[in-house]
């Protein structure tokens, strides 16, 4: 892309190298540290409240792990992201590493052990699967390590919460095939494929949805990333065209946001990274 006096890959590039904190980057693209940098952010839960809403399977069943998923639900409510953040798999903050359910699904699971004070929760066998959209957190369901792409996750949220995935639905089908298992599904997206589901709710209807998520490349990164890059390249020329003298391009990851600097440092233009 030529733009006549916004330089937007110097800084902007140095800008991601110093968060990434990774030397074996500095010969990538501007495009590839920009899907990096929402990978790692992507993984871990954004700084705020949250209200929690608990599905009927998981208020239904004879929990041991109760106590837990009372102190996860109030970490939700009260902010306390840090400590929620460490129920996250080690991955979570690796930003080369894709959660195959997360980018499809849009799905986190967290670890229900012990929270050590400057590590990671203990791994446990069994794990909290939640979906988060907006300020609103749902709890799914609880299931073993190897549940990764369960079928479940999405049947519970549809049976709960209609509504808060009815983007994704596909309303007018005719008999969708094959008819994926959730083995099958976990090969589609090693493969780096998107998949349609297709299951019987609990009024007994057949409903299909698209990826839940946004769903995968061929890479397996996040097509919402790609959406972000795509609209985030788009609106450069038009913000170039109301200039007259050389700019940079920079980024706050504080506050998460691209700023369009003069030669003096003077913010001109702001572009917000969530927004996009």
């Amino acid at each position: 892309m030529k733009l006549n006096f916004i330089d937007y890959e110097t800084k902007l590039k140095e800008d991601f190298l110093i968060l990434l904190n990774k030397e074996k980057y500095k010969n990538e693209s501007l495009e590839s540290l920009f899907h990096l940098y929402f990978n790692k952010l992507n993984k871990q839960i954004s700084q705020k409240n949250y209200k929690v809403f608990i599905s009927d399977e998981l208020i239904n069943i004879q929990n041991p792990n109760k106590d837990i998923l009372i102190k996860i639900k109030k970490d939700f409510e009260n902010g306390n992201i840090n400590l929620l953040n460490k129920r996250l798999s080690k991955a979570s903050i690796k930003e080369d590493k894709n959660d195959l359910l997360l980018n499809n699904w849009g799905i986190y699971h967290f670890h229900l052990g012990k929270i050590n004070k400057n590590d990671f929760t203990c791994r446990t066998g069994l794990l909290l699967f939640v979906k988060i959209i907006d300020n609103n957190v749902y709890f799914l369901d609880l299931k073993e390590h190897g549940n990764f792409s369960s079928i479940d996750f999405i049947k519970i949220m549809h049976n709960n919460w209609e509504r808060e995935i009815d983007t994704y639905r596909i309303l007018d089908f005719v008999d969708i095939q094959p008819k994926l298992n959730e083995k099958e599904v976990f090969e589609f997206w090693k493969l780096g494929s998107n998949v349609i589901l297709t299951f019987i709710d609990k009024n007994n209807n057949e409903v299909a949805y698209m990826p839940i998520g946004g769903g995968i490349n061929v890479t397996k990164s996040s097509n919402i990333a790609t959406i972000k890059w795509i609209k985030f390249i788009n609106t450069l020329p038009n913000i170039d065209k109301k200039l007259n003298s050389k700019c940079f391009l920079i980024f706050d990851s504080t506050n998460k946001r691209f700023h369009i600097q003069d030669l003096n440092g003077n913010n001109l233009y702001n572009l917000d990274f969530d927004s996009l």
